[in-house]
């Protein structure tokens, strides 16, 4: 069973700490309150493992680097797709005068 107070704890001692690294990282307020969240949820699901480590908030810093590498590695991805298909010719059929009377 997870100890809410002691993450509670956790929580209020990291997330400045975290949203600051996020900030860091993107350069925007927003993704960093973002990437400090998710990564302290991502924490709280393992935290009874987490809570016995010697330093947990180092544990939760590299969930958060690593969250925020694979949305970028994301993001890149999608720009490598959207400028191939911007790049493809469309393919328009040629209709003849039967279809424009469709």
């Amino acid at each position: 069973m997870i100890d809410d107070q002691d993450f509670r704890e956790f929580f209020a001692a990291q997330y400045g700490h975290l949203r600051r690294l996020g900030f860091l990282l993107t350069g925007d307020w927003s993704q960093a309150e973002e990437l400090a969240q998710e990564s302290l949820v991502r924490t709280y699901w393992v935290w009874p493992r987490v809570r016995r480590l010697e330093h947990p908030g180092a544990y939760t810093r590299r969930v958060l680097v690593n969250r925020h590498r694979s949305l970028l590695r994301r993001a890149l991805v999608e720009a490598r797709y959207a400028t191939r298909t911007d790049e493809r010719e469309t393919y328009l059929p040629v209709l003849g005068e039967e279809a424009t009377e469709l």
